[in-house]
């Protein structure tokens, strides 16, 4: 049974190991400090704020363990006053992919986003193999492709 909750500061090292996985899958692998990864996720889940989330899934256990992690914000659009809540990370260890635990975690993100007045939820994936059947999975769900994004190196 996959359980769904908002993260603790108990659940800093297993969310840094799911963060440690989602980097070496990451476009971003390179940028990425540990150091500073574990600062921001410690004062998102140590510090909560109403525009700021932490879920983690874990797997109902002897010893209840997360298994994936999905970490979002609230923020408004530059064009308009619509608030929208934009997922910054969504990661399930690949051997619970299988399971219910990341639907399990949009779904409560998408309740989160909703009853903290957002119109919108925004949801990305990865270029690579880690995600590659996302789009459909979105579409299902009833999401709608409105941008892609690209980075350059300067």
């Amino acid at each position: 049974m996959i359980h769904v909750r908002r993260a603790t500061e108990s659940d800093l090292d297993a969310l840094m190991q799911l963060a440690e996985e989602f980097a070496l899958c990451s476009p971003f692998r390179e940028l990425v400090s540990l150091e500073e990864l574990r600062s921001n996720v410690s004062r998102m889940v140590t510090a909560p704020s109403d525009k700021t989330l932490v879920l983690v899934a874990e797997v109902a256990e002897a010893e209840p363990r997360p298994v994936g992690v999905i970490v979002g914000a609230l923020t408004t659009l530059w064009f308009c006053a619509a608030t929208v809540a934009v997922e910054l990370a969504w990661w399930v260890s690949p051997e619970h992919r299988t399971s219910s635990a990341g639907w399990r975690l949009l779904s409560a993100y998408e309740q989160w986003a909703k009853a903290s007045g957002a119109s919108w939820v925004m949801m990305s994936d990865m270029p690579n193999g880690a995600t590659s059947n996302m789009d459909a999975a979105y579409l299902k769900r009833g999401y709608t492709l409105v941008e892609r994004a690209y980075r350059k190196e300067l």
